[in-house]
């Protein structure tokens, strides 16, 4: 019953939204939280999820769960491994796993073909006091992206020439430079992790390359 003997035991990514907890493991499971005690748990897979390649869960290898919350209630969204490696596919449901759909964009056949680190979601109308709908980020290994609709995309601007002459690189499609982390503060600064260190992008989209 341990990791060893059942990769369903081998926990990739943890959320705990609205009474649930969504595990990424081999596939999903979703834990009901019924009382103090008990927990009613369902494993989605790419198997029992749909027989439309579209409406599927895309790998049953689940390296990230992420909340978005929406007017409409709260989307999950999945990263999910597959063999072929240099791109994630994404996946989400706006009703707690009835119904899955797959995200193309950064797929081995997608617009852009990348492996994502990481999606982030954050109020779109942050500090007004009003409970708005969320923005989707993906940090990548093409960059920073907004998610706008499905399977559609908008890249950000995440420094200038003079940042990446800083950096000792033309641009940000250097092969050794990914995007890989972002949070937006409460003054909207957004904070992005590189592997060549931090960027800043300010409200006014001043750039900046902090040194320690």
């Amino acid at each position: 019953y341990g990791p060893a003997f059942d990769d369903n035991h081998r926990p990739f990514s943890v959320e705990i939204s609205d009474g649930y907890i969504w595990v990424g493991s081999l596939g999903v499971n979703k834990g009901e939280i019924i009382g103090e005690h008990c927990i009613n748990w369902t494993h989605y897979t790419t198997d029992n999820t749909s027989n439309n390649y579209n409406y599927q869960m895309p790998s049953d290898w689940v390296t990230g769960i992420y909340t978005q919350k929406l007017n409409t209630g709260i989307r999950i969204w999945t990263i999910n491994w597959t063999e072929t490696i240099g791109a994630h596919h994404l996946a989400y449901t706006d009703n707690y796993g009835q119904n899955w759909r797959r995200e193309p964009y950064f797929s081995n056949d997608g617009s852009v073909r990348a492996v994502v680190y990481n999606l982030y979601s954050v109020d779109s109308n942050l500090n007004d006091g009003i409970d708005s709908e969320d923005n989707l980020y993906a940090s990548t290994s093409k960059g920073l992206f907004k998610f706008e609709s499905l399977n559609n995309w908008v890249k950000e601007d995440i420094a200038n020439n003079d940042i990446f002459n800083e950096m000792g690189i033309f641009n940000e499609n250097n092969p050794d430079f990914e995007v890989q982390a972002l949070i937006i503060d409460q003054n909207k600064n957004f904070l992005i992790g590189t592997t060549f260190g931090l960027l800043v992008r300010d409200p006014s989209n001043q750039f900046y390359y902090p040194s320690y």
